[in-house]
């Protein structure tokens, strides 16, 4: 085995682990908002609060990613995980819904890390083989599809606050990740990429694509907000066995959305990005 394959399976972990993480984060993160939160119409904050982490901090890390490399990039989302990880599981043991989204704000540096993984593949493989090394660092997240239901149903209820055993298991999770991290071989940035000019804002945003890009982001966080909505609807009563009931659903969504994330990326190569910036 080749050291760019090597590194290719390598990132298909990290991207199944970091799959868990999401599922986790954002299906529980709700139910967990909802127990904690006096007021609850803020059920959903935890979740928003996530989302919002990762928004906040994906240009810093391009940025030190840029100076540093992709490696220490993915080592502070790593280290963002656990951090964040080990708060929200204190945030449950301690009844505390502000210091839960904390702790959901700061694991979103993890999710915002992530999202580098497939361009990192991109990096260390030949030019022909490079939309089939993304398409295989995005298959890796059907770990994290099965991975994450199961282990938030197995743990939910091994420590003594519902939902606190699947947090502390993120920290063990964002541990495993740490440690194929640091086994990466992934080139370090030529000097002139740390020093050269990026392309302006404005470059980036007359191209023909760029108006219509943001619409995936927008709506697919509204389509998640529905599959909440029908869970809510079982919280007031089965607050402790939602997850039990969710799992084949959450299953199947991330299973088939990793499927047509991989799809999406070779068909892009044969056929341009004008049919892919349509949101299904």
């Amino acid at each position: 085995m080749t050291s760019s394959t090597k590194t290719v399976t390598a990132l298909a972990v990290l991207q199944g682990l970091l799959i868990t993480n999401n599922i986790t984060v954002i299906s529980l993160g709700s139910l967990t908002g909802y127990m904690l939160a006096q007021e609850k119409s803020f059920a959903t904050l935890p979740a928003t609060a996530y989302i919002a982490g990762g928004a906040c901090s994906t240009f810093l890390l391009s940025q030190l990613m840029r100076r540093y490399g992709r490696r220490a990039g993915f080592t502070l989302g790593a280290l963002a995980g656990m951090a964040g990880a080990a708060i929200c599981t204190t945030a449950v043991a301690l009844q505390s819904f502000w210091l839960f989204c904390l702790g959901t704000l700061i694991a979103g540096l993890y999710n915002a890390a992530g999202g580098y993984y497939r361009f990192a593949a991109a990096d260390v493989v030949s030019e022909s083989a490079k939309s089939r090394a993304i398409s295989f660092v995005l298959a890796g997240g059907i770990i994290g599809g099965v991975l994450g239901p199961e282990s938030s149903k197995i743990t939910k209820s091994l420590l003594s606050k519902a939902f606190m055993g699947s947090y502390a298991a993120l920290i063990l999770f964002a541990l495993v990740a740490l440690a194929v991290i640091r086994r990466l071989d992934i080139p370090a940035p030529k000097a002139s990429e740390r020093t050269g000019h990026p392309r302006p804002l404005a470059t980036i945003v007359r191209r023909w694509g760029f108006p219509h890009s943001p619409v995936h982001p927008v709506f697919s966080p509204a389509r998640i907000h529905q599959i909440r909505h029908l869970r809510h609807q079982e919280i007031p009563q089965r607050a402790r066995n939602s997850s039990r009931t969710a799992s084949p659903a959450l299953i199947a969504a991330a299973v088939s959305n990793r499927l047509l994330s991989v799809g999406a990326s070779r068909l892009k190569k044969l056929y341009s990005c004008a049919p892919f910036v349509i949101d299904g």
